[in-house]
């Protein structure tokens, strides 16, 4: 790989990780690195990063880190199996934001089949009745 995309790509997992459970746009990227004229390279670089399970992108178009997803899964999981559910006032809680950024965290985990939606609460998928 070029050493710029090299150097992208570590700025880019570098930020990620930073970020914490806190999703991040691609404009977001480039004015916090100063990047503006590279959109389209951090673009590919963000898709790559994407097709190695680095990174996640989530429904509102933002990303997170693969591990930090990891953290959120193992979180959520344990609240859910502690407590019967899961809703967005205790999602705030364990993500550390509000509902704008956590809802396309936990329709990612809907999506993938970790949680499922049932009224106000997620509940983990695998203990609902026919799943």
């Amino acid at each position: 790989m070029h050493t710029e995309h090299q150097t992208l790509l570590h700025q880019i997992l570098n930020f990620a990780e930073e970020s914490g459970y806190r999703s991040f746009s691609i404009g977001k990227f480039c004015k916090f690195h100063r990047h503006h004229g590279n959109k389209k390279k951090i673009e590919k670089v963000i898709k790559f990063l994407c097709s190695q399970n680095q990174l996640i992108q989530l429904g509102d178009g933002r990303f997170i880190s693969s591990k930090k997803m990891d953290e959120i899964k193992a979180r959520i999981s344990d609240h859910i199996k502690s407590n019967g559910g899961l809703t967005i006032q205790e999602s705030k809680v364990i993500l550390g934001q509000g509902r704008n950024r956590g809802i396309p965290i936990l329709d990612y985990l809907d999506t993938i089949g970790i949680t499922t939606r049932v009224g106000n609460i997620r509940v983990l998928r695998e203990d609902v009745e026919g799943f």
